[in-house]
């Protein structure tokens, strides 16, 4: 009687049965994904014979080896359904962090690795995008009586950013007949270009779209970066009308004259307004000709700039403008863009802001001559 084995070297019989067995458990418990295969990147044309292409055309692709990505992702127009296992579980925001994050919006998804091979060609690799139209939402909000949008639905498309075997894959005979991988949502990067700027419509997996032209794209429908920057600009605006400009108001403060002699008031005085309701004579880079004693003037070739009170024969400096307008931007950002300092240097001032073309000269070789 001839010793039993499980192991093989070929896959014989009992393979099969296995296999055929794990088979049908994906295709009657599986849900299906739709997937759009990454068949490598667009041709850059004739301008960009610097750029770095490694591998060829196909999948192996690598369009950039120094920084080991592929940018310009080319898509194939066809869909491939594949069915695949994983645990469904409750996407909760995570608040721990500086933002607003989903803790469970990355998937491990199981496939089988024959019927894989057998309809794509290849194994799910790092790049093919995937569609599951089990989560999509088709119950979305709209101005309607009813509150239901009928006819939008928001689509669920994930990137694969790992894949392996899995290791409760491998059956008695020692042979593998699962493959697994990891998935995140994708984002309105260039590297999804090719499918973000695809109809709408096209998109018709097993009925799950027209197949017609709707004029709109898939990234009218998947991304949010129009409405992000529309809220980023409404949260700007309401801040900018709420407090229109930095630092403090003292327009409606009334200061004793002889403490404000002495500078008492320097504190709180900073909006470059003379105070108790007096009248501003006027503001630009040089004093007026015409004048009365006790006028006041605001110098605005000073950064920032200076109120002046003509006392006597001469102009006094009374206080500094740090009123300004509300920005975005940090202080010494604000400072760095808009950098009017000046540097002593054994030549003389220069601007401290000082392109880096004119600090590095280019070097002209001069050609060898032979004596």
């Amino acid at each position: 009687m001839p010793r039993l084995s499980l192991w093989n070297q070929r896959k014989g019989n009992d393979f099969k049965f296995f296999n055929r067995t794990i088979s049908e458990q994906f295709r009657i418990g599986g849900t299906a994904f739709l997937v759009h295969k990454f068949e490598g990147v667009h041709d850059q044309g004739s301008d960009n014979e610097d750029l770095t292409i490694q591998g060829g055309d196909g999948a192996t692709t690598i369009q950039d080896v120094l920084l080991l990505e592929n940018r310009d992702r080319k898509y194939s127009n066809d869909i491939y359904e594949l069915r695949g296992v994983y645990n469904v579980q409750d996407n909760d925001f995570d608040l721990s962090q500086f933002g607003l994050f989903l803790s469970a919006d990355v998937l491990y998804v199981s496939f089988h690795i024959d019927d894989m091979v057998d309809l794509m060609g290849r194994r799910l690799m790092s790049g093919d995008v995937l569609e599951v139209p089990h989560l999509r939402e088709d119950l979305l909000l709209d101005d309607e009586d009813d509150g239901i949008n009928d006819n939008g639905v928001a689509r669920k498309f994930y990137q694969i950013e790992d894949a392996n075997r899995a290791s409760e894959g491998y059956s008695p005979t020692w042979f593998p007949h699962i493959w697994r991988i990891k998935m995140s949502p994708i984002t309105d990067s260039q590297e999804f270009s090719d499918l973000l700027d695809r109809d709408a419509g096209s998109f018709d997996g097993d009925g799950f779209g027209s197949g017609e032209d709707t004029g709109q794209t898939l990234r009218d429908l998947l991304s949010t970066f129009g409405e992000e920057i529309r809220i980023s600009d409404t949260i700007i605006a309401e801040a900018e009308r709420q407090v229109p400009n930095r630092n403090l108001e003292h327009a409606h403060l009334y200061v004793f004259e002889p403490e404000f002699e002495q500078g008492l008031p320097y504190l709180f005085m900073t909006d470059g307004e003379p105070p108790n309701g007096a009248d501003l004579l006027g503001c630009g880079p040089a004093f007026p000709l015409d004048f009365d004693d006790g006028d006041w003037f605001l110098r605005t070739d000073y950064v920032p700039s200076v109120l002046f009170k003509r006392e006597g024969p001469k102009w006094l400096r009374k206080e500094v403008d740090f009123k300004q307008k509300l920005t975005t931007a940090n202080l010494i950002l604000e400072k760095f863009i808009n950098n009017r300092d000046k540097v002593p240097t054994s030549q003389g001032l220069i601007d401290s802001k000082i392109g880096v073309s004119k600090i590095v000269a280019p070097k002209v070789r001069k050609p060898k001559t032979n004596l």
